[in-house]
């Protein structure tokens, strides 16, 4: 008798909790990165998010501050194959690191270094038709910490290709 009693009693909890479940929708305003949607999907970044956790409410608007964090919900990826070959050294760095791109019929190269709260530290644009490129990536100013690499490339037919890297200067 007293099996049964709890199996009913798990039962009732088990139904009641599916009954009583919401699904909360996935959303972060973040002061750097961005956030957009389309239908039923919505997509959301950050960039070097830091401030306090916590939970800020206002009539009807609620915001929460903290760490965007990864789920487990992804569907589908498209992998694109490509040419393109990055190398970034030494990493961590102390004055100074390499960037070298081997890439057939390169035409533009952007390098964009933030720091970790997001900002934009330097930016160098560098165009010409060659099959890689090389460059050295001056870092006196900078302070010890982490920082990040975005390297944009576009070659002939006009194929962007994109790749960051996280930098530590010691």
């Amino acid at each position: 008798m007293k099996q049964l009693r709890f199996i009913l009693l798990a039962v009732t909890f088990f139904a009641a909790s599916i009954a009583m479940a919401q699904e909360i929708p996935r959303r972060v305003i973040a002061a750097g990165g961005g956030q957009g949607g389309s239908g039923n999907a919505e997509l959301s970044w950050t960039i070097g998010q830091a401030g306090l956790a916590g939970t800020l409410t206002h009539s009807s608007v609620i915001l929460n501050t903290g760490f965007q964090q990864f789920d487990n919900l992804l569907v589908s990826t498209e992998e694109f194959l490509t040419d393109v070959s990055y190398t970034v050294f030494p990493n961590p760095f102390s004055s100074q690191f390499f960037l070298d791109i081997s890439s057939p019929d390169l035409k533009e190269v952007n390098i964009r270094l933030f720091d970790n709260f997001g900002r934009l530290l330097s930016e160098q644009n560098f165009s010409g038709n060659t099959d890689g490129f090389k460059q050295t990536v001056k870092t006196q100013q900078l302070g010890p910490g982490m920082y990040h690499l975005l390297v944009t490339s576009v070659d002939k037919n006009n194929k962007t290709t994109k790749h960051s890297f996280k930098m530590i200067k010691h």
